[in-house]
């Protein structure tokens, strides 16, 4: 990759005329020292401060990283503004953050995605991949720079999971698995659900005529009709879920306190909200071989001919099918 290589696994270089002393970020200027941000407030908050002093246009990939984040990732879905938040501070600033724009090349995101493929992170690397190419287009809206060069790159191969949880397994987690965990498996299973969704399904998704919501991912109404095993889980659900929320707080590591008020569906063990966080380390305690996503193709394996995941044709057989894979306990 020549120098601009050398540049790139380098240390990560600040913008010119930026300073680091004393936990903070200066720009320095015929020796006047005028403050920009404190340095554990991160990159994104040095180039927006910068940004705003100098009212330019960003002239440094870090710097369109933070006018991105701050106007560019508007228009995408919650969950995928978080995880590109990760991957533009987290990761990509690291490589490409000191870099002009011109100076990036396809050959040097063809070199990171080998690079990422090396270290094992081939499927993590083809995500970053993405949103370097979503950063780009969107500095070349602004006239910040000529070409996208993630365009023509090809992504590093992604083998389809080989995950199929038996059910005995599924059903022995659940009965392992704490009351209110345990109702958030069983949910996961009957619906077919996105974690993202069973997080942020409200109380009103409930109707007359099943579970309605809207996919996060996909922006589609759903509606998953009512089974009696389904309408009798829910009705579980929802008086777990009141009961928990009238009570005092009563977690034994803190304050005493009432329960917050809220209209998710799904709650975690003291009646707040669901979390991501929740189903990780819920998970992790049960001690299981596969992930809480493995249930949503599970859900579809099951289901047979009812269409669950809303998919159809070659989306659907995708799920399907991988009740022919091998099975993990």
């Amino acid at each position: 990759m020549g120098q601009t290589s050398h540049r790139m696994s380098g240390k990560k270089k600040l913008p010119p005329k930026v300073h680091e002393k004393g936990g903070r970020y200066y720009y320095v200027h015929q020796n006047k020292w005028r403050g920009l941000s404190r340095v554990d407030a991160g990159t994104r908050e040095l180039h927006r401060r910068l940004a705003i002093l100098e009212d330019l246009p960003p002239n440094t990939i870090a710097g369109i990283f933070a006018a991105y984040a701050d106007d560019g990732m508007r228009e995408l879905k919650p969950p995928t503004q978080k995880q590109y938040d990760y991957y533009l501070n987290g990761i990509l600033d690291h490589t490409f953050g000191h870099l002009l724009p011109s100076e990036v090349q396809p050959m040097h995101v063809a070199q990171y995605l080998e690079k990422r493929k090396k270290e094992g992170a081939a499927v993590s690397g083809n995500r970053e991949r993405a949103c370097l190419s979503s950063v780009f287009e969107f500095a070349m809206r602004r006239g910040w720079a000529n070409s996208n060069p993630c365009r023509g790159v090809r992504r590093n191969r992604e083998k389809p999971s080989k995950v199929m949880i038996e059910s005995d397994d599924l059903s022995a987690s659940m009965d392992r698995a704490p009351d209110h965990f345990a109702r958030v498996l069983q949910f996961a299973y009957m619906t077919g659900a996105r974690q993202t969704d069973l997080i942020n399904m409200p109380v009103s998704a409930i109707t007359g005529a099943g579970i309605e919501y809207t996919e996060s991912k996909t922006s589609k109404q759903v509606c998953i009709a009512w089974t009696p095993t389904l309408r009798k889980l829910v009705r579980e659900i929802v008086k777990a879920r009141d009961d928990i929320i009238s009570r005092p707080y009563t977690n034994p590591y803190k304050k005493p306190r009432e329960a917050t008020a809220h209209d998710r569906l799904l709650t975690g063990r003291y009646g707040q909200p669901l979390t991501a966080w929740g189903i990780t380390s819920n998970m992790r305690r049960l001690g299981v071989s596969w992930s809480f996503r493995a249930i949503r193709p599970k859900a579809q394996t099951d289901a047979g001919e009812r269409n669950v995941l809303g998919h159809v044709g070659q989306m659907r057989e995708r799920y399907t099918r991988r009740r022919k894979l091998v099975p993990v306990r």
